[in-house]
């Protein structure tokens, strides 16, 4: 009986609750390559629970700072992809607020790695 909650939610992630809760599982292997590791790991669970969002549970199953490397990663990758069109849009207001909003970031986190 203590363990009718998790079976509860293992049947809501594998079919959903009718039409409003969608499956979080959709295919059987999703269960070894992505719930496994998230089971196994109390915040991709909680992240889970919470969300209903299996990848991004499982991206958080590595750990904190592995989610963190992977972020800042991503980050820079895709900051490398706009470089040769930010010398063509340099004149765009939309742009030029989403440079800002970066440089606003990255001081906000280098006084955090200074403190």
């Amino acid at each position: 009986t203590e363990k009718v909650g998790n079976l509860r939610l293992l049947f809501s992630w594998l079919y959903g609750e009718g039409t409003e809760v969608p499956r979080v599982l959709k295919e059987s292997r999703d269960i070894t390559n992505y719930l496994s590791p998230v089971i196994k790991s109390p915040m991709a669970l909680e992240h889970l629970i919470t969300t209903r969002e299996l990848i991004e549970a499982y991206d958080r199953s590595g750990g904190e700072e592995k989610l963190l490397i992977s972020y800042l990663k991503k980050a820079n990758s895709n900051l490398g992809k706009s470089m040769p069109f930010i010398s063509k849009n340099k004149n765009s207001e939309d742009a030029i607020s989403a440079l800002k909003n970066i440089q606003d970031s990255l001081d906000t986190i280098n006084k955090i790695l200074t403190r």
